[in-house]
C-alpha cells in the first residue's frame, strides 16, 4: 500500500504537507485562506503562496475539513502537492 492509498483511506495526517488551490491571485485572498484554515482544530502552521497556489499546514490535519474550509472560502482544493 503506497502513501496515496494511506492518504485517501485515513484523510488525517500529522506533520506538514502542501496542497495545491486555485483561484488566489493577491494578498486578501491569500489572508482569506490563511484564515480560515487556521480557524481548524489542531493546525499550527498555515502558509498560502498566491504565485504557488499552495497552501502549506502543519498540525493533525483532517483532509476533508480542510477541503471544507478552502472551499467555504470560496477557493478550489486541488488536492496534495506531491
Amino acid at each position: 500500500m503506497g502513501f496515496l492509498d494511506i492518504f485517501k483511506k485515513k484523510q488525517l495526517l500529522d506533520g506538514k504537507y502542501t496542497f495545491y488551490v486555485e483561484g488566489m491571485s493577491c494578498n486578501h485572498c491569500k489572508m482569506t485562506i490563511e484564515k480560515a484554515v487556521s480557524m481548524l482544530d489542531n493546525i499550527s502552521f498555515v502558509q498560502a503562496n498566491v504565485e504557488n497556489k499552495t497552501l502549506t499546514i502543519e498540525g493533525s490535519i483532517d483532509v476533508d475539513k480542510i477541503k471544507r474550509a478552502v472551499e467555504s472560502a470560496g477557493f478550489v482544493f486541488k488536492g496534495l502537492k506531491q
